[in-house]
């Protein structure tokens, strides 16, 4: 915080000395690198290397830097050169004295920093971008929060064990981003671990899981390519308290074509073609409801009202507990914090305020 405020208050970035030619970063390549005397400098005197990253529409990177030899420091935003100004910062994200920042991807092409938090540090470095992860709607180990998506009447239950063959066309029912989707409510008689596979060779296929048999509200977790290729599968424990449906949709809203889609316990799935992701419903609950307290408080305290954001305060710290024991031991308090903050930046600002505090409401009576 305080450096941000540093570089915001001296006007943007100055630089001690001309600057390295930028090089290209490459997701899931990883480039090392060395701070010494040579390397140019911010105006507070430390060391900087600077690199792009072509980023694409609707998908999101990680970016980590990573030192055992110093502090490190990340700045990116958008625009080619280092001088431009950085809309995303970072010291300790990625634990320790180690920086990440995640990325989301427009279409331009970013700037990233590399940098020491002090003047006097030196010494090598790694830098690394993962990505793309899930388009924007969620990450694929993350929980999503999607707007309500209209019903698709008189569509027959998909049963364990079976599976039926679709088509998305012109006249299929669309997603608020404009992707057709058809709606598969599953007729399951017993509680237990579940897995789905949407597979098709005309379209990339995006899969959903929601509550109730009508794909609507927040689905409870969603996947892109987890069945290989441009194939789908999640794995999700169901309850024989409650009902489900599948969503079958495209990844684009350009995607048209047949797929299959099939229902099977999860433990008779011996051969799948990659493995299943499973997040558990009450984690997807948590994360959602997390990442809507976060949203209604930076949205604005004062229509908040102290009385709505002293219980925001506690239902976050109830809320990051509660998704921690749900996906025990994979997910760290950190990472449960970032899982919520994707959710509410790239989902839950797209709603109102009202709708955000009825939401939060809900989510307090859990």
């Amino acid at each position: 915080m305080l450096r941000s405020l540093f570089i915001a208050l001296a006007g943007g970035l100055a630089f001690g000395a001309p600057a390295a030619a930028q090089s290209a970063l490459t997701v899931g390549q990883p480039v090392d690198g060395v701070f010494g005397k040579s390397s140019p400098r911010l105006s507070d005197g430390s060391p900087y290397a600077c690199y792009t990253l072509q980023t694409v529409r609707g998908r999101s990177y990680t970016v980590d830097l990573r030192s055992s030899a110093f502090d490190a420091y990340l700045g990116a935003g958008p625009g080619a050169g280092c001088n431009e100004d950085d809309s995303l910062t970072d010291d300790d994200g990625a634990g320790g004295t180690d920086s990440r920042v995640t990325i989301p991807g427009d279409g331009s092409v970013w700037h990233i920093r590399a940098n020491t938090l002090q003047p006097r540090e030196s010494g090598p470095y790694r830098l690394t971008v993962t990505g793309p992860v899930e388009p924007t709607r969620a990450p694929q180990t993350a929980p999503q929060a999607v707007p309500r998506a209209p019903s698709r009447a008189g569509q027959a239950g998909l049963s364990l064990g079976g599976s039926v063959t679709g088509a998305l066309t012109d006249q299929s029912p669309r997603l608020p981003d404009g992707s057709a989707f058809q709606c598969y409510p599953l007729a399951l008689s017993a509680g237990g671990e579940v897995r789905a596979t949407l597979r098709s060779s005309a379209f990339d296929t995006y899969l959903a899981v929601y509550s109730g048999d009508r794909c609507q509200g927040a689905a409870l977790m969603s996947d892109d390519d987890g069945a290989g290729g441009t194939d789908s599968q999640l794995t999700f424990t169901a309850t024989g308290r409650q009902g489900y449906s599948l969503a079958a949709n495209s990844l684009t809203e350009a995607g048209r074509g047949r797929f299959t889609l099939s229902l099977e316990a999860a433990n008779g799935s011996a051969g799948a073609s990659a493995p299943a992701q499973s997040v558990s419903s009450d984690y997807a609950l948590a994360v959602g409801c997390l990442a809507n307290a976060m949203m209604l408080i930076a949205d604005d305290r004062q229509r908040v009202g102290e009385d709505m954001l002293a219980m925001l305060v506690d239902s976050m710290t109830a809320f990051q507990a509660k998704a921690v024991a749900a996906s025990s031991p994979t997910k760290t308090g950190d990472e449960v914090i970032d899982d919520a903050l994707l959710v509410g930046a790239e989902t839950m600002s797209d709603l109102t305020h009202a709708q955000l505090l009825q939401h939060q409401r809900v989510c307090a009576t859990r």
